[in-house]
């Protein structure tokens, strides 16, 4: 009588981490690498190094849980609530200063989706602090993986904490920026600024573009250097690096636009999207945007 072998099989749960990981190295370019982890029952997966267009390595890494599903379920609104992480799983990812991500890949379609922890328990910080279940919710248009907007969130996250810190001076110095411009406006354009208003105005300058950058705005301030070149052409070189009032006066137009807009992004983030979180961790800059008129910010 013959005797029947039997044999190893492999789990569901590792064809499935196999088929996911198959999914993310599809959809990331070539260059990128995929390094895994030797202990992943915390929460971290693998990590993404990114490589610049010029294939040059810079130290920039994303943490990834990564999960799948077969044929995910949207909802009519192209909505999906994604509850399989542990609260203690989201804590852990939440404490990296390394932007981490959480991929789900639907092994149906082939496609990936992503959501940055940490933005994601800023914009639902109620249900995060909350005793239910926390559960991350894709939609199909904007949580799909492409290579630009993963690019664009890492660059964000990447910089999250130098926000915060960008923010903070924004709001202590907002009037002071807006005081400087307007004694600035229209004085004799062949005057040159001294040296002290020089330090504020490039104060202001780095903080204003530093938020332009991070949010993304329509309008940014043109820079520091072309300033100086428009001036050294129309008024002859500087005695000093400084810039001349007429230059100033001509920049006016373009920072009432630049102020306006960042005002009204990170207004409609704080009271906003992100609500829950500011009135319970930073409240008194929730209170500030919201009693800040944006329309009235250049009110003599």
């Amino acid at each position: 009588m013959e005797r029947t072998l039997d044999y190893p099989r492999r789990a569901d749960n590792h064809i499935r981490e196999t088929a996911s990981y198959k999914i993310l190295a599809s959809k990331i370019p070539s260059e990128w690498m995929i390094r895994g982890v030797s202990e992943r029952d915390y929460g971290i997966d693998c990590y993404i190094e990114l490589v610049d267009g010029q294939n040059m390595l810079k130290g920039e890494i994303a943490f990834v849980q990564m999960k799948s599903t077969d044929n995910i379920n949207w909802r009519r609104d192209g909505g999906f609530k994604f509850y399989n992480i542990e609260r203690t799983t989201t804590n852990y990812l939440k404490s990296f200063e390394i932007p981490t991500y959480l991929f789900l890949g639907d092994l149906t379609t082939n496609e990936l989706f992503f959501v940055s922890i940490k933005e994601y328990i800023t914009e639902h910080y109620d249900e995060y602090m909350g005793t239910g279940s926390f559960a991350y919710e894709f939609y199909h248009d904007s949580n799909l993986f492409t290579i630009d907007a993963f690019r664009n969130s890492f660059r964000r996250n990447n910089r999250y904490n130098q926000y915060r810190n960008e923010l903070q001076y924004f709001i202590t110095s907002v009037q002071q920026y807006i005081g400087f411009m307007q004694e600035h406006n229209y004085r004799d354009e062949f005057m040159q600024i001294d040296q002290n208003e020089m330090i504020l105005f490039e104060a202001m300058h780095r903080n204003i573009s530093f938020l332009q950058n991070y949010l993304g705005t329509i309008h940014r301030l043109t820079s520091i250097e072309i300033l100086y070149k428009k001036g050294e052409n129309r008024y002859g070189e500087a005695y000093e690096q400084t810039l001349y009032e007429g230059i100033l006066t001509e920049l006016y137009d373009e920072f009432k636009l630049s102020l306006k807009e960042i005002v009204e992004i990170i207004k409609e983030l704080v009271t906003a999207k992100e609500r829950h979180y500011w009135l319970m961790e930073r409240k008194y800059i929730f209170d500030f945007f919201l009693h800040l008129d944006e329309d009235n910010l250049f009110a003599y």
